[in-house]
Formats: structure tokens, sequence, C-alpha cells
């Protein structure tokens, strides 16, 4: 059973958590059959890689690289091909990336308190599980939480500087498997400032890590270059403020109602749900119950 007591002093909460991960997904598990055109694009390109083909990027999308492609071929290349293959890779890294947030919050707040802050990851609504399970978004997500288990241990580590480089070259990794991942680098980067001095660190050792997390950085960016050195431009890659008049609007209609699920959404006539609205009876009795 020592590969139990590999998880740490307190296994139980872990092994709990990792088990109702899976229970709770257990319907898209399944009922694999049902994934959507952007798993089958994955898909596609897991087969196509097995054949010996290789593109940098998902197919269709510029800002994805194939990663999540590659991990389905060797899931294919393990269990045969099939749509319960594509979800069981996916979920690998979902317990992949719940690990990650149990050992970091385990450190700092003992095992119980640590699985409780989890279960928000454990009993994710459909509006975050879909885009991990079904869009190619996995292991980019879980990347960035292996980063972060990186850098939260590396100043109290007997080997520092080369969990600093870790933490900082898998998080650039995350950004090339998806530019999604640009939205945490403000964290990574203050998660980076304000552990340099753990451990009591002197002077001497901030320089050392400061040194590590730079050599992190080049070779990440280095990775980068190299993969993509010759790309073609893409426009969905392309940024400015331009964009803000039209995604504002969409962000505060849309994409924030269905996030935090205080609007009901049900199947559209095109690609996009449609908003659901109530009979007045029901909306009566809704907007009456924070007065009853």
């Amino acid at each position: 059973m020592g590969w139990i007591r590999s998880f740490g002093p307190r296994p139980l909460p872990l092994l709990l958590l990792i088990a109702l991960t899976i229970l709770f997904r257990l319907p898209p598990i399944l009922n694999a059959n049902a994934i959507n055109s952007d798993a089958a694009v994955v898909a596609l390109q897991a087969r196509h890689i097995l054949k010996g083909e290789w593109s940098s990027s998902l197919w269709g999308i510029g800002y994805q690289s194939s990663f999540d492609a590659l991990m389905t071929a060797l899931g294919f290349a393990l269990a045969g091909e099939s749509a319960r293959t594509v979800i069981l890779v996916q979920t690998c890294g979902y317990l992949l990336l719940v690990f990650f947030s149990y050992q970091t919050l385990q450190r700092h707040l003992g095992s119980i308190k640590a699985a409780i802050l989890n279960l928000p990851l454990v009993f994710a609504p459909i509006a975050l599980s879909i885009p991990l399970l079904y869009a190619g978004r996995q292991w980019c997500i879980t990347v960035l939480f292996g980063s972060i288990w990186c850098l939260q241990r590396a100043g109290t580590s007997k080997f520092p500087r080369l969990f600093y480089a870790l933490g900082v070259s898998t998080a650039l990794l995350a950004l090339h498997l998806d530019r999604f991942a640009l939205i945490f680098m403000p964290g990574i980067l203050f998660l980076i400032v304000t552990s340099l001095r753990d451990g009591c660190a002197t002077n001497r050792l901030v320089l050392q890590r400061i040194g590590a997390c730079l050599s992190g950085g080049v070779i990440g960016l280095l990775s980068y270059y190299l993969v993509h050195a010759t790309d073609e431009p893409v426009s969905q890659m392309q940024w400015g403020l331009t964009y803000l008049s039209k995604n504002l609007p969409l962000l505060w209609s849309s994409c924030l109602p269905y996030l935090l699920s205080y609007r009901v959404f049900i199947p559209g006539g095109n690609l996009y749900p449609d908003l659901w609205r109530p009979p007045g009876g029901f909306l009566l009795c809704w907007q009456s119950v924070p007065f009853s």
C-alpha cells in the first residue's frame, strides 16, 4: 500500500475526491458517443497523428496547440480508438488537475480543508465541464495547475531552483497549449514574486531563484519559438481594444449568465443556445421568492 501513502500523510480525502470526480463524470463517460464536433476534431487529428501526420496547432484553431490531440492519440494507442477513449483521456487530465489542486492546498490548510475547498472542482457545473471535456482545453488547465503546484512548493523543497524553472517553463507551455492561459499569467507572476522569500531565503538564494525562473522562461520561450517558427499568422490570435466593443456586451448578456447559472439556456436553432423565457406565472413566483 506504499502507493497510497505517496498521496500524503492522510490520503483518504484525496482518494475520496478522485472517486467523486469519476462518479460525477459517469454520464459523459457512459454516453461518450454524444460528443460534439469540437471533440470529434481532436479525435480525428489524434488518428492522423498515429499515422505519422503532425501539426503544431489544433485543426482549424490557431490559438490552441495539438497537445490534446497528442494525448488522445496516446489514449488510442493504449485503449483503442473510440469516443469513450476521448472522454477518458480528458477525464484523466481532470483527475490530475484535482490532484495538483488538493496537494497545493493540503500543504497549507491540512487534508480536510483542502478536500472541502476542492469540492467546487469535483462538482463543477456543465458550463465549466463542457469546454474541458469536449473542446480540447483540459490539458492547458492541468498544466497551469501543475505550474502552480511546482511554484508553491519550490521555496521549501530540496531542489528549489529546479521547481522554479519547471514552474515558469510549464506556465509558458500552457500559453502554447491555449491562449486562454493568458488570464492566469498575472496570478502566476504574483505567486513567483511572493514565493521567492519562502523558507527564510537569503538575498543570495533569492537571486539564485530569480535566475532559475529566468532559465525556465528562456526554455519555455525557446521551445515555443521552435514549434511555431514556421507557422502562418493567424487572425484568431490578433489582439486589440477594438474587440472590446463587440465582446463586452456578449460577456454581459450571455457568457456570465451561462457561467454563473443565473439564467437558463435551452437548445436553439443554431450553434448557440437560446435564452429560456419562462411563462409569466413562473416568472412571478420566481421574483416573489426573495420577498417571502
